[in-house]
């Protein structure tokens, strides 16, 4: 027998006919490097990143923690940071946790903490799946970025395959071993110092030290039936134990069956009596050897001073000492045999981000009481948001001092943060969004004394200012909503912040919209176009209005194309689409632009005849 036996190939297959515990095993036993891909019904690429063996890393996929998730999870970072640094990175194109570094947000060592707990809890995501394809792709090396941290998937194993889920497999594995005993294998030195595993499971681990068989170990673990299983099926199939078909376990379980009746003698209740009080810990009568333990014998198991078994074992010479250790080991066995051993224990200085797995009682996608009222929070506040001030929206009172209107405002800002609609919360995320950019306009309005003053000051006259609030919120929805490609309803809401305060940003992202649906007809193009010029005639007019005009008349007017992207410029310097755009343009033509366009002729009184 050779646990090979138990590993899949790591050609193309189903992950209903293998399972992902089981992949993850193979590439872990032959040390591969290379990416495992997988194909869901929720996503059409999976990207799973493995060198020498372990995990480094996956391409993102929907319900995948990002080092953001963790950070917020774990409190390690301030919000507003996170969401700082986030965009500091996006605009300089390094990766975030480069950006925390510099801003000495955390260290080199707190990064690589993160990043490996981040892993942990992505890879016991995909390890969850049941169903979809999968294919090794060894010729695609792992990418630069995700060699910076490792991460054993040993201990990742045991924890899926503990799973209701994964029962069948694990119960094919101990049925392939049969009575068969377990020991560890020859490779086991090696892999001790590579494997980790919760000190629980290691303990269980070293009884293997012996062949034993399965029920054997399993009672002599001290770990719940389905967790010793699961540590001795991840032995098996990373190759740290092998099943001994010749070998004699170190107790077998037919010495502890017991007798026949035929063969078992009555015991009357004063002779047991009798037995009973003549054990004594300080004084150790004859006692003939008892069977073969599975753990190590206790003096009292054994005739002392080298007496034969059938020799009486005299103790008038053990000494203080030997006996109160001997109490103690006595003691430690009778809590052991009461299950008064502490439960299973997480593993040491593990970071604890989110539940491994989902609670069993909800179904995919199902929310939980608690996210339940969270998600009507989030709505509520969306909803209302449109009809109240800066502080109503923070939470605090007008005259609050600014000191707890800057901690109401971080509480929130932890609390709604877009990060959190992550798993059955996903559905939350365009709604999580816009609460979460309300806040911090909120906040933005009093937050310094001379922002406030002005604030107050505002709120005197601003009984006509409740459509455009609610137009600014239409308009954040439409974004958010446009970003996740969910073009009817980023419309609807983008019509309905145009119909509130028809402002230059409003009207560009509208014609935005209508251009960039696959699905949109010839109609809805010739709508943008007049939108775009409306856009440019109304007030409010951002970087923007500027740069989608630039991309509408990049084909059929590309003097004006330049024009608009040299205003998007003007107003934002930074705006790198416009920036890439006008670099385009220019490079194929080897030269200025001459002359002035349709928006030319708009900004300047001037049109092209």
């Amino acid at each position: 027998m050779d646990t090979i036996e138990l590993l899949p190939s790591l050609a193309q297959g189903d992950l209903s006919e293998t399972s992902a515990p089981e992949l993850v095993a193979a590439v872990f036993r032959s040390r591969a490097s290379g990416t495992l891909w997988l194909e869901t019904s929720q996503a059409t690429e999976i990207r799973i990143f493995f060198r020498a063996g372990d995990m480094c890393g996956t391409a993102a996929f929907p319900g995948a923690q990002n080092l953001a998730h963790v950070l917020l999870a774990n409190d390690w970072v301030a919000a507003l940071d996170i969401e700082s640094s986030r965009d500091e990175a996006m605009k300089a194109g390094k990766r975030h946790g480069e950006v925390l570094v510099a801003r000495k947000l955390l260290t080199r060592d707190q990064l690589r903490a993160a990043l490996a707990a981040q892993h942990t809890t992505n890879l016991l995501t995909l390890m969850a799946l049941t169903e979809g394809k999968y294919d090794w792709r060894g010729w695609e090396p792992p990418p630069a970025w995700a060699r910076e941290v490792v991460v054993d998937p040993v201990g990742c194993l045991v924890d899926a395959l503990e799973r209701e889920q994964h029962a069948p497999r694990r119960e094919k594995m101990i049925a392939w071993l049969g009575n068969h005993p377990v020991r560890l294998s020859g490779d086991w030195a090696d892999l001790e110092p590579r494997i980790t595993l919760a000190p629980t499971d290691r303990r269980a681990t070293a009884l293997l030290a012996l062949p034993r068989r399965v029920p054997e170990f399993v009672r002599t673990s001290q770990l719940e039936p389905t967790r010793a299983e699961a540590v001795l099926a991840a032995l098996l199939l990373s190759g740290a134990a092998e099943p001994q078909p010749d070998a004699r376990p170190a107790a077998d379980d037919a010495d502890l069956a017991p007798a026949p009746p035929e063969r078992q003698k009555p015991l009357d209740e004063q002779e047991a009596l009798a037995r009973l009080d003549a054990l004594s810990l300080d004084d150790v009568e004859e006692v003939s050897p008892p069977p073969a333990e599975e753990e190590e014998p206790l003096e009292l198991d054994l005739p002392p001073n080298g007496a034969g078994p059938g020799q009486a074992s005299d103790s008038s010479g053990m000494d203080e000492g030997r006996a109160r250790e001997m109490r103690k080991r006595m003691l430690a066995r009778g809590i052991r045999n009461l299950g008064g051993m502490p439960a299973r224990g997480e593993i040491e200085d593990a970071v604890e981000i989110t539940p491994k797995f989902p609670q069993a009682s909800h179904g995919a996608g199902e929310l939980s009481a608690d996210e339940q009222r969270f998600a009507d929070d989030v709505r509520s506040r969306v909803r209302l948001a449109s009809r109240q001030n800066a502080y109503a929206r923070l939470g605090v009172e007008a005259k609050a001092s600014s000191e707890a209107i800057r901690n109401a405002y971080l509480d929130a800002a932890k609390k709604f943060h877009p990060d959190r609609a992550s798993g059955a919360l996903s559905s939350l995320q365009a709604e999580l969004q816009t609460l979460f950019g309300l806040l911090k306009e909120a906040y933005e309005h009093i937050a310094t004394p001379a922002a406030r003053t002005k604030y107050d000051g505002s709120l005197t006259s601003s009984s006509a200012g409740a459509r455009k609030e609610e137009g600014a919120i239409a308009l954040k929805m439409g974004e958010v909503l446009l970003k996740k490609r969910d073009f009817p309803e980023a419309l609807n809401k983008l019509r309905r912040a145009v119909d509130l305060d028809a402002t230059g940003d409003a009207l560009a992202a509208l014609a935005w919209c209508l251009v960039s649906d696959p699905k949109s007809s010839a109609a809805a193009k010739e709508e943008a176009a007049t939108l775009i010029n409306r856009a440019l005639r109304a007030h409010g007019a951002t970087a923007r209005t500027y740069y989608v005009a630039g991309v509408l008349w990049r084909t059929k007017d590309p003097e004006s194309s330049v024009d608009a992207f040299r205003k998007a410029l003007e107003i934002d310097p930074r705006h790198p689409d416009a920036a890439l755009e006008l670099r385009l343009i220019e490079q194929r033509r080897k030269q200025s632009p001459k002359g002035g366009g349709v928006l030319s002729g708009l900004l300047f009184g001037k049109r092209k005849s």
